[in-house]
C-alpha cells in the first residue's frame, strides 16, 4: 500500500553527516520536509543502533539512510530493526570511498529511485543503494538480511 508522497520521512544516520541533509535541504529535494537526521528527531548522535531503530519505528513511517553496512549484522540490531518495522536504505560500501563532491552527486542521482521504492516499500523493508552514477547494469536491490552477513 503505497502512502501519499511526501508523507514519509527520510532520516540520515550519523554516519553520513549533517551536511549531505543541509544540501539535500537546499537543493529542495522531494519529499518536502521530510529529510532530518537521527540528531534532528532528538536522539544522541552516538546513541546505539539497537536503541533509537525500537524508538524511531514506534513514532511512524520512517525510512532510515544509512552507509553502515553492518546495521543489521549482529542479532541485537537485527532484532531491533524487525521489531521496528522501520524502511533501510544502505548505501553500499564504496560511499564511504567517495569524496564529498562525489557522494552528493550519487545521492542525486539515486535520490528519485530511493524515494520511489520507500514509497512503495511494506513497513520492514531494506534495500541497498549502489554508489555508481550512471550505473546502467546495476539497480537498488531488495535484501534479506541475514544474521552475520554484512550487507
Amino acid at each position: 500500500m503505497a502512502v501519499e508522497k511526501g508523507s514519509l520521512t527520510f532520516v540520515f544516520d550519523q554516519n553520513l553527516g549533517s551536511r549531505i541533509v543541509e544540501l539535500l535541504k537546499i537543493a529542495k529535494m522531494q519529499p518536502d520536509g521530510g529529510i532530518t537526521t537521527l540528531t534532528e528527531l532528538g536522539f544522541a548522535a552516538n546513541a546505539p543502533d539497537e536503541d533509537w531503530m525500537p524508538a524511531l519505528g514506534s513514532r511512524g513511517r520512517y525510512v532510515v539512510v544509512t552507509r553502515d553496512g553492518a546495521i543489521l549484522r549482529a542479532a541485537v540490531r537485527l532484532e531491533a530493526w524487525k521489531a521496528s518495522q522501520l524502511i533501510l536504505l544502505i548505501l553500499d560500501g564504496s560511499w564511504g570511498q567517495l569524496p564529498i563532491s562525489g557522494l552528493i552527486r550519487a545521492l542525486i542521482y539515486w535520490w528519485p529511485l530511493m524515494v520511489d521504492e520507500a514509497d512503495a516499500a511494506p513497513p520492514g523493508t531494506a534495500w541497498t543503494v549502489p554508489h555508481t552514477v550512471p550505473a546502467p547494469h546495476k539497480s537498488i536491490r531488495l535484501i534479506t538480511p541475514k544474521l552475520g552477513r554484512s550487507i
